[in-house]
Formats: structure tokens, C-alpha cells, sequence
């Protein structure tokens, strides 16, 4: 049920049905489903895309047509080393990441373990969430694919003309 709503969202948002099937089952944990799961994943993913598709319209999520037109493959070339280095970064917060919602599965655990219920979770990671958020990382709070726009049109922290 997790992976369904993981693939739809992902399907709806990006009008993308097939990657939303994969990031769930990438994502969500294995054996934590039915032998269904992956169909019952399709078939949510299609019908978030569709229902996206005509309540939305069919226009891209995130516009490369201003960061595509002035993309050039022999510059990429010394962006090279850079992305490497990314990668290797990105992989080390991912890692990071992980140990810290291990970190979070053992607290949750403990919590239940000593009489907390269960409908507290939510509240205690949305406070977690206002926490971070208020104290100068607001990033943490999704304001929609327009901030993704502005991030691909940013060039050394100046805006692009369109």
C-alpha cells in the first residue's frame, strides 16, 4: 500500500508512471509487501498519471527548454571532476541518511516499547520537520516544481535572463 501511493505520487507529479514504479520498488523496503505489489503499484501509478494528465494537463513538470538551448558537450568536459566529486558526496549523505532512519526506526521503537501510541509518530516527525525547517533550513518544506525551475535557470547565484 506504501509503495502504491510512493509510485502514484511519483507518477502524478513528474507524468512519469514507469520511473514511479521503480523509485517504489528501489524505495520502499522489500518483503514488506504482497507478491501483488507490483502490479497493484502499476496500476495506482497509471491512474495517478492519468488523473494528473487530465486534471493538470499534459505540460512537463520542470522546464529544460531555457538550460537545454545553451548546452554545450565540450564544456561539459571540465564539469567532469566536479560531478564526480558530487556523486561521491551525494553518495555519503545517502549513506548518512540511512543510518540516520535506522537511528530514527530504533527511537520509534523504543518510544513504542515504552507505552507511546503509535498515531504519535506523525506529529513528533512533523514537529521535527518545523523544527528544521524554522531554524534556517527551510528547504526541508516542498513548495512545488517552481523552485526546481528557478534552481535549473540559476547560473553562479544570478538568474538567467528567459
Amino acid at each position: 500500500c506504501l509503495a502504491a501511493g510512493c509510485a502514484s505520487g511519483i507518477a502524478a507529479g513528474f507524468n512519469a508512471p514507469v520511473a514511479g514504479v521503480f523509485f517504489a520498488l528501489e524505495s520502499v523496503r522489500v518483503g514488506s509487501g504482497s507478491p501483488l505489489g507490483p502490479a497493484m503499484q502499476l496500476i495506482a501509478a497509471v491512474l495517478a498519471a492519468t488523473v494528473a494528465q487530465l486534471g493538470l494537463g499534459s505540460s512537463p513538470a520542470v522546464n529544460l527548454d531555457r538550460v537545454m538551448t545553451q548546452w554545450e558537450p565540450r564544456d561539459s568536459l571540465w564539469e567532469l571532476p566536479a560531478f564526480l566529486l558530487l556523486g561521491f558526496v551525494c553518495g555519503t549523505v545517502a549513506a548518512c541518511l540511512q543510518l540516520l532512519g535506522k537511528f530514527a526506526d530504533r527511537g520509534f521503537e523504543w518510544l513504542q516499547q515504552r507505552g507511546v501510541p503509535k498515531f504519535v509518530f506523525p506529529v513528533i516527525a512533523g514537529l521535527c520537520v518545523a523544527v528544521i525547517s524554522m531554524n534556517g533550513l527551510e528547504e526541508v518544506v516542498y513548495r512545488g516544481f517552481e523552485n526546481v525551475n528557478l534552481v535549473l535557470l540559476e547560473v553562479d547565484g544570478e538568474l538567467r535572463p528567459p
